[in-house]
């Protein structure tokens, strides 16, 4: 699991972020520089997971037998209606997300974005659970908006 995500994981949390974005703004300050930070929320980060996706990356951690068919048995065959009154809509296949309130919900979500530091190159990356903070500083506040 990356370093920058501390959601789910015990004895982290978002104070290690926040200190560390401080610490950023504080040098950066001191030094008549700037930081920049946009703050990210993934809106609907369960309902969205995309399956083969995960699939594919739970794979390429090398997970194999028994522990990725459970995971792909979790995921698989799962199926949603909807019912208002006395009538029913059609069955319909999920092709995506985990459902909330899952104990492994949350680490299928962590893995699906395991690989968000790499895109990353040059800033500096929080992530916690379904929320992130990426961030830059330089003494040129042109180049880093």
């Amino acid at each position: 699991m990356t370093n920058v995500q501390t959601g789910f994981r015990k004895g982290r949390g978002t104070v290690d972020h926040l200190i560390r974005l401080q610490d950023t703004i504080n040098k950066y300050n001191l030094n008549q520089g700037y930081t920049v930070a946009v703050f990210i929320d993934f809106k609907s980060a369960y309902d969205m997971l995309s399956h083969d996706v995960l699939k594919g990356k739970l794979k390429k951690f090398g997970l194999t037998g028994e522990i990725y068919q459970y995971i792909d048995n979790f995921l698989t065959g799962r199926t949603i209606q909807v019912q208002v009154g006395n009538k029913f809509s059609k069955v319909l296949d999920i092709n995506n997300g985990t459902p909330q309130g899952s104990v492994i919900s949350p680490l299928l979500f962590l893995i699906m974005i395991n690989d968000l530091p790499l895109g990353t190159r040059n800033t500096k990356l929080t992530l916690f659970a379904e929320a992130s903070c990426v961030f830059k500083s330089s003494r040129n506040l042109d180049v880093i908006v």
